[in-house]
């Protein structure tokens, strides 16, 4: 024993040979680029003026939490709470400012890109992620969105990662399969509890988790066929544990959002889906305006017309992965002609399946266009050439407009405009730090560094003509004790009948700012106007 000079699994590390590190890619450092490259344009108009009405809702809507007050209960929301709930951190440990909660979205917008590209890379390749998340970092839209305090990007970072988990699980083996499908279940029902229409998501998570079967549906050159009822219900039966583990962790998500609220469930249910239903019915614009409002998204007819031509060849090349983003597109698609009423940043929802429909059939692209263009015997000659710069020139165009219309937007979002500052510096200067002002237009309230009421939070047009908002509400609103001055600012107001009469009857104006704009205190006599 002693004189042994065998070596043990104790000797020391220092005896071991070095393990070689494997050098980080090309494709990698392009990956990192990317994203370090996409955060600036999203840095600059963190601190600009409202870039949408509901900003206002959901910054006032943070400073009622962070005073204390609950969701549904005291703060009326009519989202699901999860959005809220994922921002509230962020907007916490940032500074709790304006400026902070759109800092939140952009993080969140960035765990979409990252997802994106690994969504493309399972499909198809690390140069296939590059080339989806190059697509949707230059777009305009997901831009757009990426520093505006809305729930769009920040629900769809937890669909695209939901995905993204599925698709991992796909390939794995044994525990980790299961684990994985379990997470993107529970990564799902957070993004459905952040905005319900994550729901779209199931259509790739299902055919990521049915990946078993997709063999048994196709011959040995690519066609469609059908084997028989036995060779589908095997393969379905290799299904069903990743199935059910996705399904438990859809459970178990779904739990995570809806069980702190179990108290309030009366409210919850009202606000985020009744509410929802009532406005559909009552501001039913009809299909025909749906369609005239996808149409009219000029800022992505590039990225459109380029998804479907790839479809169609990938189709053509019986490239069947292809399928998952098509009908990802497509259940968005049915999913946005039916809801009303739609506005145009619904439209983000269409964004990421489109970009990936292009990155996924980039090579049935080359190959097509090579074929139609360059047909055989000259296929592997310098005929081939021209065809695959032609593709290589509408991927550019794509890349090039989303760049240009991005930053031609970022100048206008980046300033605040002369009169919201006016308008804030008015309130501030007829209240007091603690004062609630009674408004419809909450962002004017932020910039004053004022609060509204919280069941106040939003008081938007859906919820005024879906009757959620009425002027006996208003009314018992203005009366409370905190409650020192009422602004009109955005129009809302003037539309609940009588309440602009009220308040000339009984507060006193003390400001307009162009329009139909009127700012009130509640004094009885008058004062001298600001």
């Amino acid at each position: 024993m002693t004189g042994s000079t065998t070596s043990s699994p104790s000797a020391p590390a220092r005896d071991r040979p070095p393990r070689a590190r494997r050098p980080i890619s090309l494709s990698t450092w392009l990956v990192l680029l990317t994203l370090a490259v996409a955060i600036l344009p999203r840095l600059w108009p963190l601190g600009g003026g409202v870039h949408d009405y509901d900003e206002g809702v959901y910054w006032q809507s943070l400073r009622a939490m962070a005073e204390g007050q609950p969701l549904f209960s005291a703060v009326f929301s009519s989202q699901p709470p999860f959005f809220l709930l994922m921002l509230y951190p962020l907007y916490l440990l940032l500074g709790q400012s304006l400026v902070a909660a759109r800092l939140a979205v952009l993080l969140y917008s960035l765990v979409g890109l990252t997802a994106v590209y690994v969504i493309g890379r399972a499909l198809g390749g690390r140069w296939i992620g590059l080339a989806a998340l190059v697509l949707l970092a230059t777009d305009p839209r997901y831009l757009r969105e990426s520093y505006t305090l809305q729930a769009e990007v920040p629900a769809l970072a937890l669909a695209l990662a939901s995905v993204a988990l599925a698709l991992l699980a796909a390939r794995a083996d044994g525990a980790r399969r299961l684990g994985l499908a379990a997470l993107a279940g529970l990564v799902l029902a957070l993004g459905c509890g952040a905005k319900l229409f994550d729901a779209v998501a199931l259509v790739p998570i299902g055919l990521a988790l049915l990946a078993p079967v997709g063999p048994a549906l196709v011959d040995n050159q690519g066609y469609p066929r059908w084997p028989g009822t036995a060779p589908v219900l095997a393969a379905l039966r290799q299904s069903l544990p990743i199935l059910a583990a996705s399904a438990g962790g859809l459970v178990v998500g779904a739990a995570i959002v809806l069980l702190p609220f179990v108290g309030q469930w009366a409210a919850f249910y009202d606000q985020a889906v009744t509410f929802h239903l009532v406005a559909g019915r009552v501001l039913d614009a009809g299909l025909d305006v749906n369609v005239q409002l996808l149409a009219g998204a000029q800022s992505e007819l590039p990225l459109e017309l380029l998804g479907a031509l790839a479809v169609l060849c990938g189709l053509l090349r019986r490239h069947w992965v292809v399928l998952l983003p098509a009908l990802w597109t497509l259940a968005s698609l049915v999913l946005l002609l039916r809801q009303q009423p739609l506005f145009p940043h619904h439209l983000t929802l269409l964004v990421p399946p489109l970009v990936l429909c292009v990155a996924v059939a980039l090579p049935d692209l080359f190959a097509v266009a090579v074929r139609v263009l360059a047909p055989a015997p000259h296929t592997e000659t310098s005929s081939a050439l021209a065809p695959r710069l032609l593709v290589w020139a509408m991927l550019a165009l794509v890349v090039v407009w989303g760049i240009f219309a991005g930053l031609v937007q970022l100048p206008a979002a980046a300033a605040v405009p002369v009169s919201e500052t006016r308008a804030a510096q008015a309130l501030a200067a007829v209240t007091q730090p603690g004062d609630l002002v009674v408004a419809d237009d909450q962002f004017i309230v932020g910039l004053a560094g004022r609060d509204v009421p919280p069941q106040l939070v939003d008081t938007s047009e859906v919820r005024i003509a879906s009757g959620y908002l009425t002027i006996t509400q208003l009314e018992l609103a203005v009366r409370a004790p905190r409650v020192t001055a009422v602004l009109f600012y955005s129009g809302r107001f003037n539309t609940v009948p009588g309440f602009r009469e009220w308040m000339a009857a009984h507060y006193t104006l003390v400001g307009t700012f162009g329009g139909d704009t009127a700012l009130y205190v509640k004094v009885p006599h008058p004062i001298a106007p600001v």
